[in-house]
């Protein structure tokens, strides 16, 4: 079986990487989409960017199912959004959120290959360095004791509190996914 490496030199680096971490699980590299199909954030079902009328969610299924008469492997791969809950259930009233991003994304992988485990494929030099922290350390600290007082208080039970940090790159974004994976490692 060629190695990962062996279709970067072939093919590039891959545009997309399904990777599984469990030991027996199957790996594969996708060079590029035949098809694309969304569901735009209106909840309009698009087929290479020409829009179908219809249930979106039966044209979602109709196409997968298209998709997956020739497929030797995965015959799809993509996204289903939080926002994609309003399609799924119609009778429950969400807050209308406005979004560029697509409730559903998929790609027929126009090629795919297996590949074994990419092991310590990546250069030393890629990586992150943090550029900017949008909340001061005083403005945290206020923060957290604003939410304590509130959970002390019984006006919330949780709090996910988060703030933005940008990061910058150094090296190829590839580089830095197979660092990151290497670093990780998930568990099973």
């Amino acid at each position: 079986m060629k190695t990962l490496s062996d279709y970067i030199q072939q093919f590039g680096i891959p545009t997309a990487f399904i990777d599984y971490h469990e030991q027996n699980s199957r790996r594969y590299g996708v060079w590029d989409f035949e098809e694309i199909m969304q569901i735009d954030g209106n909840g309009d079902f698009i087929l290479n960017d020409q829009t179908l009328k219809g249930d979106p969610l039966a044209l979602t299924q109709k196409t997968l199912d298209q998709w997956k008469i020739n497929s030797t492997g995965p015959s799809a791969i993509g996204y289903l959004s939080y926002d994609l809950k309003a399609l799924l259930f119609p009778h429950i009233q969400f807050k209308n959120r406005v979004s560029q991003i697509p409730k559903l994304w998929f790609g027929k992988p126009l090629r795919i290959k297996e590949i074994p485990d990419p092991g310590d494929l990546f250069t030393q030099t890629a990586g992150l360095s943090e550029m900017d922290k949008s909340v001061s350390q005083q403005e945290y600290c206020q923060s957290i004791k604003k939410i304590k007082n509130h959970l002390a208080n019984g006006n919330v039970y949780q709090v996910n509190y988060s703030m933005p940090v940008l990061w910058s790159l150094r090296g190829d974004p590839w580089d830095i996914y197979l660092k990151l994976r290497n670093t990780a490692k998930p568990a099973n």
